[in-house]
């Protein structure tokens, strides 16, 4: 079984958020972190693509960072993660947060 939805998208939001031009997340009043309103519908496929491109020309990491982050909130949540560089890079699967979220509780399974 993998993750909740509502915490797939909050994982799928913390990992782009430092790469995108818009803010996908708020804090609700317990300091959790919340999606914005329309969050889920952000498009992430041509700002993936673009930051592969620039991993492969100045021999930067980000694909590998987003994995790893994505990774790490999957294991915090007690779930493993089976999600490589061309699942992330797949824009006919991935198009949106909600694309990525979706991808995310397919690849995920509950640690025992």
């Amino acid at each position: 079984m993998g993750l909740p939805k509502d915490i797939s998208i909050v994982v799928a939001c913390k990992a782009m958020n430092p790469f995108l031009n818009v803010d996908l997340l708020d804090k609700d009043d317990a300091g959790n972190f919340t999606p914005k309103s329309g969050a889920v519908d952000t498009p992430i496929a041509a700002a993936l693509q673009r930051l592969d491109k620039l991993d492969e020309s100045y021999g930067l990491h980000t694909i590998s960072h987003i994995l790893d982050v994505m990774l790490k909130l999957c294991r915090d949540e007690g779930y493993s993660l089976a999600f490589g560089p061309n699942d992330l890079l797949d824009s006919d699967e991935i198009e949106s947060i909600d694309d990525l979220a979706r991808n995310l509780r397919i690849a995920t399974r509950k640690l025992s």
